[in-house]
């Protein structure tokens, strides 16, 4: 699960990247339509990065629930690192870059 933390991790910066760029745009309808656009992209490109890391389903209580501990850990995993990310980048006037990759490759 660590790539694809990583993976949902960069997808978000990316995002939060694109974001600022289409708010300097010139209307508020240019920038509704690029954050749109960005998000049909971005979704479209997870889907198919993770459509060969299917939950698999099984019959036990014991693997599912398994499998929800996994899913929760690596949800709080991300929480964390956004938190870490924005407490960064807010506090500062001067984004590393170097900084944010290290960040993110925990």
């Amino acid at each position: 699960m660590h790539s694809s933390t990583t993976r949902l991790v960069a997808v978000w910066i990316t995002l939060l990247m694109a974001s600022t760029v289409s708010c300097q745009s010139r209307g508020a309808g240019s920038m509704t339509e690029s954050k749109r656009i960005i998000s049909t992209e971005t979704l479209r490109e997870m889907t198919k990065a993770d459509s060969d890391n299917a939950i698999p389903r099984s019959s036990s209580r014991a693997a599912n629930t398994a499998i929800v501990k996994e899913l929760k850990d690596d949800f709080r995993s991300l929480q964390q690192i956004n938190n870490a990310l924005l407490a960064y980048v807010w506090g500062t006037n001067k984004v590393d870059f170097q900084k944010l990759s290290a960040m993110i490759a925990v």
